[in-house]
């Protein structure tokens, strides 16, 4: 059941190594690890096991509330946006002007 090979790393001189391996091998002994292997690397599953495949669908009113909020968001950014455009300082060649020529154009 374990072809390949594997390996679990203790810092240098660990206390919990002899007894890491000491278990390992009782676990072995006794078939756990196995059954381990068998349920859930390959997939085996105990037979009470049940999946419902419903209650994990998703539908178009699983997100209304994202929708709810995002919407109206997303149309405030966009009139924000807008203003800027349109009622941001301009400069005498009609382009906006950043913060800095703002300030600099009250002190001229």
């Amino acid at each position: 059941y374990l072809s390949r090979r594997y390996a679990f790393a203790f810092q240098i001189d660990s206390p919990y190594l002899e007894t890491f391996n000491r278990e390992m091998l009782a676990m072995k002994a006794l078939g756990t690890i196995k059954s381990l292997w068998d349920d859930y690397v390959r997939g085996r599953c105990p037979e009470e096991t049940t999946f419902e495949a419903e209650a994990d669908s998703i539908e178009v009113w699983s997100i209304i509330g994202l929708v709810i909020i995002c919407v109206p968001m997303t149309v405030g950014a966009m009139l924000l946006f807008g203003l800027e455009l349109f009622a941001s300082p301009k400069n005498k060649k009609g382009k906006r002007m950043d913060t800095g020529d703002v300030i600099r154009a009250q002190f001229d």
